[in-house]
């Protein structure tokens, strides 16, 4: 029996729709549909500014190059708007044609610290051996974004990006432990946990409070000891934290360590 192959409204996307939402929406399923047959609608869409990045990444993903192509170019438009967009979707597409270019804006004195924050995620998502040497430079600099650099390495799972962390949350400046808190938060690997219970004793209320509620979010059930340590704390916030995230862990349907 054959499979029934999911076929692709012509006219779903139309740029007489004055709502880009369902543009970008409908620029999306066309990407994810998998049928040759929405390469014309989207090479259509790539004229349309407020979805082109998307248009393009939908095309990436059927396997047309035209997609990539214009996402390359869009980097080098100059318009924030689509070069934020181009560089979002590049990291999506995982292509490794865009690794080059990526560390070329990267390293561009005209690119902004929020820019560089989204360049050093795309290169993460392509995560080739480059892409991961030139978060790597970014981190060990120690310049603005090294702590964002870290947190794209231990995505990877690099040892380097778990020890700077680590050793963010060892500094003693409260400001740079709670980024660090809130980058791990975001980090699904089993050593997040330990970086985040070593937080737990910190002498600041404010880290120990962050990193009680970041283990409850993540949802990691070996982290239920090490809270209960803490509702006997002399902080009442932080008891009350440590309360209920670990009646949240508690909770849960089944148990999440090692499942990352």
């Amino acid at each position: 029996m054959q499979p029934v192959k999911i076929g692709v409204n012509p006219d779903v996307y139309r740029e007489e729709d004055r709502n880009r939402y369902v543009r970008d929406a409908a620029a999306t399923a066309l990407g994810k549909l998998g049928d040759s047959r929405a390469v014309a609608q989207l090479l259509a869409a790539l004229e349309d500014a407020s979805v082109a990045p998307t248009a393009a990444l939908s095309l990436a993903q059927l396997g047309d190059e035209r997609g990539v192509r214009h996402l390359l170019n869009m980097l080098r438009s100059g318009d924030k708007q689509q070069v934020c967009g181009a560089v979002q979707a590049l990291g999506e597409s995982r292509c490794p044609n865009a690794v080059m270019p990526l560390i070329e804006l990267l390293n561009s004195e005209a690119t902004s610290p929020s820019m560089r924050s989204y360049i050093l995620s795309a290169l993460a998502q392509i995560g080739t051996k480059k892409a991961a040497e030139a978060i790597e430079s970014v981190m060990v600099s120690g310049d603005e974004g090294a702590i964002d650099a870290a947190a794209e390495l231990a995505k990877l799972g690099h040892d380097l990006g778990f020890a700077y962390l680590h050793s963010e949350l060892k500094s003693g400046d409260e400001k740079q432990q709670i980024t660090a808190v809130m980058k791990l938060h975001f980090i699904s690997n089993p050593r997040t946990i330990d970086v985040l219970t070593s937080a737990l004793h910190d002498r600041s209320d404010a880290v120990r409070l962050h990193a009680v509620r970041a283990l409850g979010r993540i949802g990691d059930k070996s982290s239920i000891k090490s809270l209960e340590a803490l509702l006997d704390d002399q902080n009442r916030q932080i008891r009350v934290a440590a309360s209920t995230s670990t009646r949240r862990l508690k909770n849960m349907t089944q148990p999440t360590a090692g499942t990352w």
